[in-house]
């Protein structure tokens, strides 16, 4: 519904998870999302 209220978490990660590989085995695409992975800046 418009007007809740999201939180969300993100943590770093392995930096092995990142490699093509990585993203291949645990990326959204494996779940069947039609998106692509975008990382997190932590800076």
């Amino acid at each position: 519904k418009y007007g809740l209220r999201l939180m969300a978490l993100a943590f770093p990660c392995n930096p092995q998870w990142r490699t093509p590989e990585g993203i291949a085995l645990v990326g959204p695409r494996y779940f069947g999302y039609d998106v692509d992975y975008r990382p997190f800046d932590f800076s």
